[in-house]
C-alpha cells in the first residue's frame, strides 16, 4: 500500500469514533486535511470538473447554499439560521470537499487500489469494533469513554448513529472481499467477521441500522444470480425477480403502507420528527429555489435544530437546486455500483440512513461512498445488464 492509501485506512477507520474528538476535530479530521494540503503541493491534474465527480457536487452545493445564505439574509431579513450554525455547516462540508477532493486529484496522477482500502479498514474496523463489543458486555465504558447507549453498542461515539451507520455496511465489505480474496486464511477470517458485524449492527438497537441490514442483505441474494449466471438464465432470473416484485408489492401494498405509518410513529417519540418535517417544508418554501444558507433552520421552543434528514437539510439549506444536485449524485453512485451486488448491498444501509436520517456531514459515510464508487469501473445500463 501507498503512504496514500494508509492514510486513508487510518482516517476511515478512527473517523467514526466521535468522542474521541477534540473539539471538532479528531485525529481522523487532522490525517485528511493533511492529505488535502500534501495534494494542493502536488498541484491539481486533468483538472476538467467532470473528472471530479464527488467534488464537484460539494463546490456547487456549497455555492448554492451561499446563495441561499445570500437570499435569506438580504432578502428574508435573516429569518432564520444563527451564524454559528452557518460557521458550523460550512466548516464541516468544507473539510468534505477537502477529503473528496484529495482522493479523486491524488487518483489522477497516481492510481489508488480502493480494495486495498476497504480491505485494511475493514480488518481493523471489525477486530476493534469486536474487542470493543465483547469488553462492553462487561462494562460500559472504557477509561472514561462510553461504549454503550443504555443496552445497546455505540462505541466512542457522542450518538449511536454515528457509529451504526458506519458497522451497517461492513458486513457487505466483508462478502466483497470474500469473493475477491484468494488466500484461504483470509478468507476464513472474513467468513467470521461477516456474521459478527452483522450481528453489532443489531446491537446498536437502531431501527434504520436493522432495516438497512436486513433490506442489504435481501438486495445481495436477488442481485447475486443476475451476475453470477449469464445469457438465457441471467434474462430468466432478471424477469422473475422484476416479476416476483411487483406481485409481492402489489399484494401487500396496504399493509407495507400500514406497517412503514406505524414505524414511524413508533420511532416518532413525543412526534418531534412530525414536527421538524413539517416545519422544515414550511420554512423551506420562503426560499423554494436556493433554499436559506447552512445550518440548522427549524425554530423549536428556544433553538434552531436540524431536521435529522437528508434531503430535508439539502432542501432547506440549498432549496431545490441543492436537491438536484444530490439526486444526480445518488443516480451515478446507483448506476455504478448496482454492477457489483456486494458493494450495492453494502449502500442500502446508508440509503437507509440519508432516507431517515442525516448523513450530509458525516465524513466516514462519505469516504465509504466514495471507495464504493471508484471501486466499480463500469456504470451499467439495462443493455448491459440483460446481455
Amino acid at each position: 500500500m501507498t503512504s496514500f492509501e494508509k492514510s486513508v485506512v487510518a482516517a476511515l477507520c478512527i473517523l467514526p469514533y466521535t468522542a474521541l474528538r477534540f473539539g471538532i476535530l479528531g485525529f481522523g479530521e487532522v490525517i485528511l486535511i493533511f492529505l488535502f494540503f500534501s495534494e494542493l503541493k502536488n498541484g491539481p491534474r486533468n483538472v476538467h470538473i467532470n473528472n471530479y465527480t464527488f467534488s464537484k457536487f460539494w463546490i456547487h452545493l456549497i455555492v448554492v447554499s451561499l446563495i441561499g445564505l445570500l437570499f435569506n439574509v438580504f432578502v428574508l431579513g435573516y429569518a432564520t439560521g444563527t451564524a454559528k450554525g452557518v460557521a458550523f455547516d460550512t466548516a464541516a462540508y468544507i473539510l468534505l470537499l477537502m477529503s473528496v477532493y484529495s482522493f479523486e486529484n491524488h487518483r489522477k496522477r497516481t492510481p489508488v487500489n480502493c480494495y486495498n482500502i476497504l480491505k485494511y479498514a475493514f480488518i481493523f474496523s471489525s477486530l476493534f469494533l469486536l474487542i470493543i463489543f465483547v469488553i462492553s458486555r462487561f462494562t460500559p465504558s472504557i477509561l472514561g469513554f462510553s461504549i454503550k447507549y443504555y443496552n445497546y453498542f455505540a462505541p466512542l461515539s457522542n450518538n449511536l448513529h454515528q457509529t451504526a451507520m458506519f458497522i451497517t455496511p461492513l458486513p457487505f465489505i466483508g462478502l466483497f472481499l470474500l469473493e475477491k480474496e484468494p488466500k484461504k486464511l483470509m478468507k476464513l477470517f472474513f467468513i467470521c467477521m461477516i456474521p459478527a458485524m452483522f450481528y453489532l449492527g443489531l446491537e446498536t438497537g437502531s431501527f434504520k441500522a436493522r432495516s438497512g441490514l436486513f433490506l442489504g442483505l435481501i438486495v445481495y441474494l436477488s442481485l447475486w444470480p443476475v451476475f453470477k449466471f449469464k445469457g438465457d438464465l441471467r434474462r430468466l432470473t432478471i424477469v422473475l425477480l422484476i416479476f416476483g416484485a411487483f406481485i409481492a408489492v402489489s399484494i401487500n401494498l396496504e399493509f407495507i403502507y400500514d406497517t412503514l405509518i406505524e414505524i414511524f410513529q413508533e420511532e416518532d417519540s413525543g412526534e418531534g420528527r412530525s414536527f421538524l418535517y413539517s416545519k422544515a417544508l414550511d420554512v423551506g418554501m420562503t426560499s423554494p429555489l436556493v433554499g436559506l444558507g447552512a445550518g440548522p433552520h427549524v425554530f423549536g421552543k428556544i433553538a434552531f435544530w436540524d431536521t435529522h434528514q437528508t434531503m430535508l437539510t439539502i432542501f432547506l439549506q440549498a432549496g431545490i437546486v441543492g436537491l438536484v444536485l444530490f439526486l444526480m449524485l445518488i443516480f451515478k453512485i446507483v448506476r455504478k455500483l448496482i454492477t457489483n451486488p456486494a458493494i450495492f448491498a453494502a449502500f442500502i444501509p446508508i440509503s437507509v440512513y440519508f432516507l431517515g436520517g442525516d448523513i450530509l456531514r458525516r465524513l466516514p459515510i462519505w469516504i465509504m461512498l466514495i471507495l464504493f464508487f471508484y471501486q466499480t469501473n463500469e456504470a451499467v445500463t439495462v443493455k448491459k445488464l440483460i446481455k
